[in-house]
């Protein structure tokens, strides 16, 4: 099970519902060392970019005024 996950911003991939959802770090890192202990082959974190790191950056304000 190969599990999207984004460690800038903190977010996991939900794949049945494709989706993106707040995840702690330190439950992924929980997770993991859960499947050290029952290795399964197919398992893995994978760090990919996620809606937030794809969405536009918000324009700044900038002052009109001189100066």
């Amino acid at each position: 099970m190969a599990l999207p996950y984004c460690s800038q911003h903190e977010r996991l991939f939900i794949q049945h519902q494709q989706a993106w959802m707040a995840f702690p770090a330190a439950l992924i890192t929980q997770i993991a060392a859960l499947y050290q202990r029952f290795p399964l082959p197919e398992f893995a974190v994978i760090e990919t970019r996620c809606d937030r790191c794809e969405a536009p950056e918000e324009p700044r304000e900038t002052s009109d005024t001189p100066q």
